[in-house]
């Protein structure tokens, strides 16, 4: 049986490979959001975004902000007066502003911004 994954292969043999040898564990109650995160990026193909969405999807750590250019653009337009903000403050106005739930406030802002073409 062939699996056909293609170019990912090389990404799930070294997840698969990091699960294996204990680099990446899924009890992950103890770890801090930031050592969590950094876990999941030692895995190939998996950056900042990823990682955050894994974090608030599969671990529930709301207090993630998965942010790409489209939550970037939008963030910047409606927090920053429509200055390009970079990452790390986009992050910290999050984190202020909306606390434990920034994953859950980013999903909103993503909805609306696309209801309303802000950020487009």
């Amino acid at each position: 049986m062939e699996c056909r994954t293609g170019f990912r292969a090389k990404y799930i043999m070294d997840a698969v490979s990091k699960v294996l040898n204990g680099e990446v564990i899924f009890n992950v109650d103890d770890l801090s959001t930031d050592s969590l995160r950094e876990m999941l990026m030692s895995i190939k193909g998996v950056g900042p975004k990823v990682a955050d969405c894994t974090m608030m999807f599969s671990f529930g750590r709301c207090e993630t902000f998965p942010t790409d250019v489209w939550v970037k653009r939008i963030m910047s337009e409606l927090y920053f007066d429509g200055c390009e903000a970079n990452i790390k403050d986009i992050h910290k106005k999050a984190y202020d502003f909306f606390g434990d739930y920034a994953g859950y406030a980013q999903q909103y802002l993503f909805n609306y911004a696309r209801e309303f073409k802000i950020g487009v």
